[in-house]
């Protein structure tokens, strides 16, 4: 016997909701890649977006966090570290980087110099640099 799964107002009986809500999600990203075209940032604003929804604490921790690395740089247009050896100028939940290459190829996104600054200049929460 085949069970086949019906829609109801609370998700699809005979499914789990959250492999529904899921899969739902998966297909949305997928229409929406196909929609933009070669432009991803409609789907990593999503992708972004959807991360921070499914882990509000840990959204919260990561801007405290940003909010401190911040603080500790010694130059703060650069993002320089207190001895000099080093810039840091934005910082990406590593979660968000493994769900944006799970949706484009190193050909479809090459992750360079630009897309960086992009991401800088689109969420600008996760600049540590004031200056990229």
């Amino acid at each position: 016997m085949i069970s086949i799964p019906v829609k109801t107002a609370t998700g699809y009986r005979g499914y789990p909701g959250k492999v529904v809500k899921a899969a739902d999600f998966v297909l949305h990203l997928e229409e929406l890649k196909k929609k933009h075209g070669r432009d991803p940032w409609p789907v990593i604003e999503t992708l972004l977006n959807f991360w921070a929804d499914q882990n509000p604490t840990r959204f919260k921790s990561f801007l405290y966090q940003m909010e401190e690395t911040r603080a500790s740089r010694a130059d703060k247009v650069h993002g320089e570290s207190r001895g000099g050896a080093f810039r840091y100028t934005l910082d990406i939940p590593q979660d968000v980087m493994y769900m944006i290459r799970h949706v484009y190829s190193v050909e479809e996104l090459p992750m360079d110099k630009q897309f960086f600054h992009e991401w800088g200049v689109r969420f600008p929460k996760t600049k540590v640099a004031e200056k990229s």
